[in-house]
């Protein structure tokens, strides 16, 4: 059933049948043209058992006027009766005037207009606003108060949309300037703070803020902002004092975005830092609603609006305390974003927000990251941004409809991330803990390209995991610490293997067979059983050289370096464990795999491998010097010296301070066992000399790691040297040496 069939009572109950309250009645029609009630009210004045020509005209065209409204019509047919409709009233109109009905006539006139306006909305014709500002005059001629009041508003509305339609700045303007007159003559036909009032005073505020755009004079730009902002809070007011929930959330957000537009000209720093808490606070004032409304969706969109201002704020800021507390603020308010998420089940709506995040707020994020003057503020920060990027990556992999690619590079950089933060700890144990992270992340950056199967991205992701895990067995020493995440990472190189291998791809598989080779040599060397420390090693071997086999058929330079210093530090590993008769052969072979790399490295200019390879060959000295003649051993030790001069020489000018400890504790140990093998008192002096100062320096570059264990080792070493040196000094009744141990 139609409206009019449901609000037929009204009609049959109708008493007042007039032409003059009719028309009275159309006025209120006017005002409220979107009301079906007003409609329906209007329609029952009318005894349409008495047929009169002018009352039955009016009577079908507000039917038609009045299905249309509600709805009843096919899309369709609504401009076939909108076209109907303006005929029908033009017709009328005429008819009236030459009746000497001069005021129905001009109504008739207005709903043609209203009527040709909603067609010429529809086909975006621009001389639309005109019909409404018709309308308005009229309504000023009838001296309709509330008419006029309602049409003001009409008309600096249509006048605005239809500004955005023409593309010359000057008809633009004009357009704009027009509705601001009609807004402003509505306010002032204003007796009290209303709803007219509020919804005039937030459309001016819009339309000032266009009027900003295309502005060229900056003075005038932000004459023209501020004017927006006090309209907007003008209206915000009036809607507080209303109690109009909907419009205080809307008009809150409008102030909020005025402030934004603020920022974005040439202003004091002073003035930017202002709007943005400005913006907070009404941010805060449309969350509040929405929270009590239980508005899911809003609440996300302001919690993060809020974390990004708080992010921006920080950008500017140069106080460290307030950009750190700024920092945390954002931290808390994308983290609340993600909880209010998952905790609604509404993680594909967070989808748009977290491309947000992904598209300023991370690159803001290393920036601010970036001009933090001290490591410890660069630490601080860096590690709010994991946590927010973490938990972002958590809700998108979440989603069902999480595209792969994305997670991919959410974890590589993740990885990125926490690599570049292992860089600023000196800590080691600090180091562990971040070097773990970025291999958990790499290793799933590496699962998604292997289900992508996007092979650059496999041999990328595969040779950044193969680089991390060697870094991190240079940190971290306690195998029990990283047990789980080597093994992981053995299993999945295998799996990368079984994959690859399909595809013939020579470059992933010499990769995974060097890193598999140096894993299964690093659980060698902490393997207890003899018989499966062997096993260990002779796997590790094999892998090598598969790996060495792939990367000379690649003509792969630094994979080739790679797999001989590989093979080099694994046969430096058996030569440990191995029987008296081989080891010189073991040692020939792995000096030979060392200098293939080392010789490669130099051709290659990369002095971290070459830093690498002195520091086995140092290793390798030391080792085959305890087997070896006495007078070989002299010459084995001076080698060893020569190996660990030159990989501190390296270490100090890449500032690897890891490093640095090592080699300086390994340089004081080569020096007590090259005192023992000279014969002179005065010649062993002076090696202890030297020795207790690689010890001391090993003390050094320890406490800055905190290192506790090499420092002790060093202590105690120095002891050690002291006690022989005192010994032969005694012997030889020179002065005795005693030295002071932090």
């Amino acid at each position: 059933m139609g409206i009019l069939s449901k609000f037929k009572r009204f009609i049959q109950q109708s008493k007042d049948k007039s032409t003059k309250d009719l028309f009275n009645n159309l006025l209120t029609v006017l005002s409220n043209p979107e009301d079906e009630f007003v409609y329906v009210r209007t329609l029952s004045l009318v005894d349409e058992s008495h047929p009169d020509p002018i009352k039955d005209s009016i009577v079908e065209n507000l039917k038609l006027h009045l299905k249309v409204i509600s709805g009843e019509v096919e899309q369709e047919e609504i401009l076939d009766i909108l076209f109907q409709l303006s005929q029908s009233w033009d017709l009328l109109s005429y008819d009236l005037d030459n009746k000497g009905m001069h005021k129905e006539a001009k109504i008739a006139e207005m709903f043609k207009h209203l009527t040709a306006n909603v067609i010429e909305v529809l086909t975006l014709q621009k001389n639309t606003p005109f019909r409404l500002a018709r309308c308005a005059e009229i309504a000023e001629e009838f001296f309709e108060k509330d008419l006029l009041k309602s049409f003001c508003y009409t008309t600096g509305v249509s006048f605005l949309q239809f500004s955005s339609l023409v593309n010359d700045d000057i008809t633009k303007k004009n357009f704009l300037e027009e509705a601001t007159h009609y807004h402003k003559l509505a306010i002032s036909l204003s007796e009290d703070i209303d709803e007219a009032y509020a919804l005039n005073s937030n459309s001016l505020g819009i339309i000032f803020l266009q009027l900003s755009e295309i502005e060229m004079d900056k003075t005038k730009k932000r004459e023209l902002v501020q004017d927006a902002i006090n309209s907007m809070k003008e209206a915000l007011d009036a809607v507080l004092l209303l109690s109009d929930i909907e419009k205080i959330e809307d008009f809150s957000i409008s102030v909020a975005h005025a402030y934004s537009k603020l920022i974005a000209l040439d202003v004091s720093l002073r003035i930017k830092k202002d709007a943005y808490q400005a913006m907070i606070k009404y941010y805060h004032k449309a969350l509040e609603i929405a929270q009590e409304k239980n508005k899911v969706s809003d609440q996300i969109e302001y919690e993060y609006s809020i974390g990004s201002i708080f992010l921006y704020l920080a950008g500017i800021e140069n106080d460290i305390k307030k950009r750190t507390g700024y920092i945390s603020e954002a931290e808390l308010y994308f983290q609340r974003v993600t909880e209010i998420a998952q905790k609604h089940k509404h993680l594909e709506g967070l989808q748009d927000y977290l491309k947000g995040l992904e598209e300023f707020g991370y690159s803001l994020f290393l920036e601010i990251v970036e001009t933090e003057p001290t490591i410890e503020g660069k630490k601080i920060l860096l590690e709010k941004l994991i946590r927010i990027r973490e938990n972002t990556y958590q809700v998108n992999s979440e989603l069902k409809s999480s595209n792969k690619r994305e997670l991919l590079q959410e974890t590589k950089t993740i990885s990125e991330m926490y690599e570049k933060l292992t860089n600023m700890y000196l800590n080691l144990s600090a180091k562990s803990m971040t070097l773990r992270k970025a291999v958990e992340f790499q290793s799933k950056s590496l699962e998604y390209a292997l289900v992508l199967k996007d092979i650059a991205e496999v041999r990328e992701r595969s040779n950044i995991l193969s680089n991390q895990i060697e870094w991190l067995i240079t940190v971290e020493s306690n195998i029990s610490v990283m047990q789980d995440l080597l093994m992981s990472a053995i299993q999945t190189f295998k799996n990368l293997l079984s994959i690859i291998n399909t595809l013939n791809d020579k470059t992933v598989e010499e990769v995974s067979y060097c890193t598999l080779a140096l894993l299964q040599s690093v659980f060698a060397v902490n393997e207890p059983d003899s018989e499966e420390k062997n096993s260990k090693l002779t796997s590790a071997l094999n892998f090598s050289s598969e790996g060495l086999k792939r990367a000379i058929e690649n003509k792969n330079a630094q994979g080739i370096a790679r797999n001989y210093y590989v093979m080099g530090t694994i046969l430096t590993n058996v030569l440990s464990y191995t029987d008296q008769l081989q080891k010189e052969n073991l040692y020939i072979k792995a000096k030979n795999c060392l200098y293939e790399s080392l010789k490669l490295s130099f051709s290659m200019n990369d002095e971290k491998q070459s830093q690498k390879c002195y520091q086995v060959l140092g290793r390798l000295s030391m080792s085959f010097s305890k087997v070896s003649e006495a007078q070989d051993k002299i010459e084995i030790m001076e080698e060893a010296l020569g190996y660990w001069d030159k990989a501190l020489e390296i270490a100090l000018k890449l500032n690897d301070f890891v490093s640095l400890p090592i080699y300086s504790f390994a340089a004081g140990k080569c020096w007590f066992a090259y005192t023992k093998l000279e014969n002179d008192p005065r010649i062993q002096s002076n090696y202890c000399s030297n020795a207790l100062q690689k010890f001391d320096e090993t003390i050094k570059y320890g406490r800055r790691l905190g290192n506790t264990d090499i420092m002790l080792k060093a202590s105690e070493n120095m002891l050690d040297v002291m006690a022989f040196e005192n010994k032969v000094l005694l012997e030889t009744k020179t002065q005795i040496r005693t030295f002071k141990i932090d």
